[in-house]
């Protein structure tokens, strides 16, 4: 339902419990979060890493509101306290995510792809088939990793170098280059990700990815 509904909307499914620590104890429920949206978390609690996910979750709220006054379209996703964030492209499986690799002071920017039910290379090399004319579009070279034979998933990116995320100075060039690369994709991987003909597979498992 997250997948296919109106941007709008979010949904939650919730497990509950009903647990009694001894036998004549009141009886108390519990909640379990069970599903969500894709693009859903917490807010930043302090604590362990609490200050890094803050710098994030500031780092994409900077980003939204760069988007927004630049008058770009589609939904903005929630920003959290994470390294990356995804933009959805138009099909399930497919979405375009820029990540602050902060110990290498670089920023990515990737289509990123993972298909259930589906041969999980099968995406990845049709692309690759036009790579010559999709880093033409695009104007430059890109870094296609298709990743180990395990894993669904597969990536094409370009970096960003000298960009900490820990120099909020910079945040203005490294967000402008951002868009930049969501414009780009969106406009030369948008087309071709939507045509893509993709064969059915009866094994939907696999491991759970980022997307």
């Amino acid at each position: 339902m997250n997948s296919n509904t109106n941007d709008r909307f979010d949904f939650f499914g919730v497990e509950i419990e009903v647990l009694q620590i001894v036998g004549c104890s009141p009886a108390a429920p519990r909640f379990n979060v069970v599903a969500k949206p894709n693009d859903w978390s917490r807010v930043v609690r302090p604590g362990v890493n609490g200050q890094t996910q803050t710098l994030y979750q500031e780092y994409w709220l900077a980003l939204k509101a760069a988007y927004e006054q630049a008058g770009e379209t589609g939904r903005f996703p929630k920003p959290w306290g994470r390294q990356w964030l995804t933009f959805r492209l138009g099909r399930a499986g497919f979405g375009l995510s820029p990540s602050l690799l902060r110990a290498e002071r670089r920023v990515r920017f990737e289509l990123y792809m993972r298909q259930k039910g589906m041969p999980p290379k099968q995406a990845f090399r049709a692309l690759e088939a036009d790579r010559a004319a999709i880093e033409r579009e695009l104007g430059l070279q890109l870094d296609w990793q298709e990743l180990p034979p395990e894993r669904r998933a597969s990536r094409i990116a370009t970096y960003l170098d000298n960009a900490s995320v820990d120099d909020r100075a910079d945040w203005a060039r490294q967000q402008r280059w951002i868009l930049d690369q969501l414009r780009a994709f969106r406009r030369v991987f948008g087309p071709r990700v939507k045509a893509l003909n993709l064969e059915e597979s009866a094994d939907s498992g696999g491991e759970d990815d980022e997307l």
